[in-house]
């Protein structure tokens, strides 16, 4: 395990992270200074001649063509700049990349970028991220901890629950998504697909088993060749070592 500190960006590389995963036997923790990135990251690619961005620019240019909306300077919110990131430090899908961000104070974000190339030591860390914050798996919030922010009780709990829902809604639409594209989709795709944007497969036994029940959804049993039980979606790495259990296929 790696553990690259706050600033030790400006002095990594693309190849060398690359280079660590590709053993095998390598993940990396990346602590980043997410508001200082993100404030001075227009300045950086477009003020050449004050030495003091230029390690920002390189970094930005190492892992974001210049196509890419942050090379060109668009406009985007901190989380959006986080979550670009993350996809950047999966290499194009090659690792499995999560982030947790960590919000200071009001105007000050840190983040932690987790990257491996085992499939399960990515779950896990993805279990750690949901225990850590329990309504959107995404980071730790200032107004969670902050004695001056505190809400009453009945407002903090439907706040909790609206993001539980937002989330879950934002997850549907994910896996609506991915099966209505062809070719058909297994146990072992829909797996690995629910892990790469952030999410468990409890979550996504919850939405499959909410299409079913609304007959939205069939799943097909491939050993059996007829329907699969109730509630059999087989999304589990123990699944991904031997034939395909299930394929999904989206009602109208």
């Amino acid at each position: 395990m790696i553990f690259i500190d706050p600033y030790g960006y400006q002095d990594i590389h693309k190849e060398d992270l690359k280079d660590l995963l590709k053993t095998n036997k390598t993940e990396i923790i990346l602590f980043l200074p997410i508001a200082h990135m993100y404030r001075f990251k227009k300045a950086a690619i477009k003020d050449y001649d004050n030495p003091a961005y230029e390690k920002l620019r390189n970094f930005i240019y190492e892992f974001f063509p210049p196509e890419h909306p942050i090379s060109q300077g668009h406009k985007i919110d901190v989380f959006q700049f986080i979550k670009y990131l993350k996809q950047a430090f999966s290499f194009m899908r090659f690792f499995y990349s999560a982030s947790f961000y960590i919000q200071r104070d009001p105007a000050n974000y840190y983040a932690l970028f987790f990257i491996s190339p085992n499939l399960l030591g990515f779950e896990k860390i993805l279990e750690v991220i949901w225990e850590l914050d329990p309504e959107t798996g995404r980071g730790f919030d200032y107004n969670k901890g902050s004695q001056a922010n505190q809400i009453e009780m009945f407002d903090e709990y439907a706040l909790k629950n609206v993001k539980k829902i937002n989330r879950m809604k934002e997850l549907e639409g994910i896996i609506i998504d991915f099966l209505s594209k062809p070719p058909q989709k297994n146990n072992h795709d829909l797996y690995k697909h629910i892990l790469e944007n952030d999410f468990l497969p409890k979550h996504a036994n919850q939405i499959l088993e909410k299409l079913q029940g609304t007959n939205k959804l069939e799943v097909w049993d491939e050993e059996k060749n007829k329907p699969a039980k109730k509630r059999s979606f087989y999304l589990a790495y123990n699944y991904l070592s031997g034939n395909i259990k299930v394929r999904y296929k989206l009602l109208e």
